[in-house]
């Protein structure tokens, strides 16, 4: 249970989900919700005065953000390419969002982006939930490269979604790496600004235990519009203590903003606040999660965390503190952070997965 799960929503809430025309984050969990079907195709164009446009998302208050080549390498510009090729990600959340699920609300979608390098680390990171079909069935997978949309079409899974080309491979930092790292807020901005959906994305160095309850997300902090994963959880500490708040214990450490994992609303400030984020991504540096964060609070976003029952790797790689042998029974999942590399991020997956399945009942 949350904390502040008590609070009603805010007035200043209400206007929100009346300008949105939408009753999405006042219903309850699993009523029918409007998405839209399929909302006006976006178009790039060439204005007079020479700004570009992605019309109906991004107009020219905003072209700064468009461009007809994207050579600045930074990775957070929206290109005439992209612009066209949202129309396809876009068709395809709608699809997902659709798709009927008795544990995700409707509206509601996951999404991932993977390469053929970390398809394995992604399949090993859901083989927990790999029955759970009202979860799977509402997962969008965004396929960077054409040997991961083959890999995630045999895997079964129903909503593989093609690049309009393929990444390289890519370390922290180099290469296809801002490409690939601002391609969620991408997501983010044309699944809420246009189709008006509510977007779970996470990163493919996570292990589920359990699917995220995302109703249960929203109620925890009734007048946020985005929530984020914790950069750091003192986890010892909140296990010292059997009356704490196992979720949400204020008196713990708990900081930072970790982008891994983000449950974002379709509120006008999450959207003005991601095309900040991608305003800012255009000066170079490699961290993201920070020109996200302040984006959205630019823009005047209420941002909240998520439970600490999504649990970041930092007290452990850190502290030599992994809680996940004695503790981890009611975490749904656990995220590979603070660690850099396929073979260093498995094994940290792995070793959480060992701990919670000794501490875990399982059904015979």
């Amino acid at each position: 249970s949350s904390s502040s799960s008590s609070s009603s929503s805010s007035p200043e809430m209400g206007n929100v989900v009346e300008d949105m025309k939408t009753s999405i984050v006042l219903q309850s969990p699993m009523e029918k919700v409007e998405v839209n079907d399929i909302p006006r195709r976006l178009e790039f164009k060439t204005l007079e005065n020479g700004k570009h446009v992605c019309l109906p998302l991004i107009d020219e208050e905003n072209s700064d953000l468009v461009v007809e080549i994207d050579e600045g390498g930074s990775g957070s510009l929206i290109s005439k390419a992209d612009c066209e090729w949202l129309n396809e990600l876009i068709k395809a959340g709608i699809e997902v969002a659709k798709t009927p699920s008795s544990c995700v609300q409707d509206g509601f979608l996951f999404a991932t982006l993977t390469n053929d390098k970390d398809w394995k680390m992604l399949e090993y990171g859901l083989h927990n939930v790999k029955n759970e079909t009202c979860f799977l069935d509402r997962i969008l997978l965004l396929c960077l490269d054409d040997k991961t949309v083959d890999e995630c079409k045999n895997a079964g899974y129903k909503h593989c979604v093609p690049y309009i080309r393929s990444f390289k491979e890519s370390r922290f930092g180099e290469g296809d790496f801002g490409n690939i790292n601002w391609m969620k807020e991408k997501m983010r901005l044309a699944l809420l600004g246009v189709a008006n959906l509510s977007l779970f994305t996470f990163d493919a160095d996570i292990i589920f235990f359990k699917v995220p309850d995302l109703a249960k997300v929203v109620a925890s902090d009734r007048n946020a519009d985005l929530f984020h994963q914790w950069e750091k959880v003192d986890y010892e500490a909140l296990y010292s203590n059997r009356s704490f708040d196992e979720d949400h214990e204020e008196s713990i450490l708990h900081e930072g903003f970790n982008g891994g994992q983000i449950l974002s609303l379709p509120t006008p400030n999450v959207i003005k606040g991601t095309m900040q984020a991608l305003r800012n991504g255009r000066n170079g540096s490699k961290v993201t999660q920070d020109k996200i964060r302040d984006g959205l609070k630019a823009k005047g976003a209420k941002i909240a965390g998520l439970s600490y029952m999504y649990a970041p790797n930092w007290l452990c790689e850190t502290k030599r503190k992994c809680l996940y042998d004695t503790n981890s029974q009611n975490w749904i999942n656990y995220h590979a952070t603070w660690v850099v590399g396929f073979e260093r991020k498995m094994e940290v997956l792995k070793k959480a997965q060992e701990g919670w399945s000794k501490l875990s009942p399982k059904p015979v």
